[in-house]
């Protein structure tokens, strides 16, 4: 059985055709185009607002760190400057017992003491402000990788959608 002849012709017979498979291509390319728009803004979006959110979270760990060591800092003077002024204490207490003033010596003996007991609190909130401060460095270290992490897949959804929006320049291309 032959083929039907009306079928062996050309589909596109007329302009009017023509300029309606033009118009219908141009349509599915602007398609196409808004589609690819809209699947990197729903990718892209939420992925920028989180790697805002992990850019901020890194800035907050490294001020962190920097109010911890500034305060590790602060401890260990102060822990300091009391060691001086009990050093000060035991040697005004020696000399008032080399005068015969047992009494006074003894109470300054006590002070010394005193501070002694703060120096050494000192010191242990130092250690915790510098156990602070690395603990922030870590975080910060991680919030950093999930920046580098969301700044590569931001790129790749941008470089998708370059070649989507090349491919819909093609097929208004072919359209015209």
């Amino acid at each position: 059985m032959a083929p039907d002849p009306a079928h062996l012709d050309d589909p596109f017979d007329t302009s009017d055709e023509l300029m309606a498979e033009a118009a219908a291509m141009e349509e599915r390319a602007g398609r196409r185009r808004q589609d690819s728009i809209d699947e990197a803004h729903r990718q892209v979006t939420p992925e920028g607002i989180e790697h805002t959110t992990e850019s901020r979270a890194v800035k907050l760990a490294e001020h962190e760190a920097t109010l911890a060591r500034a305060e590790a800092k602060e401890f260990r003077t102060r822990a300091v400057t009391l060691a001086d002024q009990q050093s000060e204490m035991l040697t005004k207490a020696d000399a008032l017992e080399a005068a015969g003033d047992t009494a006074g010596a003894s109470e300054l003996r006590e002070e010394a003491l005193g501070m002694m007991e703060v120096a050494q609190r000192q010191v242990a909130l130092a250690e915790a402000a510098e156990a602070a401060a690395a603990a922030a460095d870590e975080q910060a270290k991680v919030h950093v990788a999930r920046v580098e992490t969301l700044t590569g897949t931001v790129t790749e959804h941008l470089e998708r959608s370059g070649a989507e929006e090349k491919a819909a320049d093609e097929m208004e291309r072919s359209a015209g």
